[in-house]
């Protein structure tokens, strides 16, 4: 292939594209467009078949005209063999060959012009039906293509209405409210640990003098912790046994 050739295909490559590109954005257009052509195509054989109908007729006409004047010739044939008139004999038989030819001519265009023009009808009515199914075809393609767009339109305002976004949002949230409900668990004040723990035992000590009571142990045989005060009346022991009143030595 050479250069401008190679540029050729190129440029019909291109304007193909760019024609592929309208007819998908302008269906309608196209729809139209195959119509006219169907429209334009049923036209001119419709003329065919008009003119083949008129040949067909006039072909006709002719036969019969050929066939009539040949019946008249034959009798007169055979009247002039019988007068002797040899001449006019030899005249009307060459009058009758030319009819026969003629005859047989117009019988085999008749037969043609019958035969096609019986197609052609055939081919009208198949293009009758071509361009009301092409309508039809149009209307329901439209129709699909407005549904197709509406529904895209449709699909493209839900798509700008997502809630990815706030999903994350809320997770985000979720998840710093969580922690720092751990944080201040972990993180509480000593004071409320050392209460529950003061309330802890105060409940021990209750329910160990509960079963003191339940069993008859008296409080005073119980040893006293070393954080039970010291008893009120218990005589103060002196500092030194040589010690005297006036804390002098003996």
């Amino acid at each position: 292939m050479g250069f401008f050739d190679r540029i050729s295909s190129v440029f019909k490559g291109k304007a193909s594209t760019v024609v592929s590109s309208i007819e998908k954005n302008n269906p309608e257009a196209v729809y139209e467009a195959a119509l006219a052509e169907r429209v334009k195509q049923y036209g001119e054989l419709k003329s065919a078949a008009a003119e083949l109908v008129m040949l067909r007729d006039r072909t006709k006409k002719k036969l019969e005209a050929a066939q009539l004047e040949l019946d008249q010739i034959t009798p007169s044939v055979t009247l002039a063999v019988q007068e002797g008139e040899e001449e006019a004999a030899l005249a009307l038989l060459e009058q009758k060959q030319l009819l026969e030819g003629q005859i047989e001519t117009h019988t085999q265009d008749l037969s043609s012009y019958t035969s096609k023009s019986a197609e052609t009808t055939e081919g009208l009515r198949a293009f009758q039906v071509e361009i009301e199914k092409l309508k039809r075809e149009k209307t329901e393609m439209l129709s699909r293509k407005s549904n197709a767009e509406a529904r895209l339109d449709i699909q493209n305002s839900l798509e700008g209405f997502s809630t990815e976004a706030s999903h994350a949002g809320l997770s985000n949230v979720r998840e710093s409210i969580a922690r720092m409900d751990a944080g201040v668990e972990l993180d509480g004040p000593a004071v409320s640990r050392v209460s529950q723990a003061d309330l802890a035992k105060s409940k021990a000590r209750a329910q160990l003098a509960a079963l003191k009571r339940e069993m008859g142990v008296d409080k005073a045989e119980t040893p006293p912790t070393s954080e039970d005060p010291p008893a009120a009346d218990a005589p103060a022991e002196p500092d030194s046994p040589d010690e005297g009143p006036t804390g002098r030595t003996l």
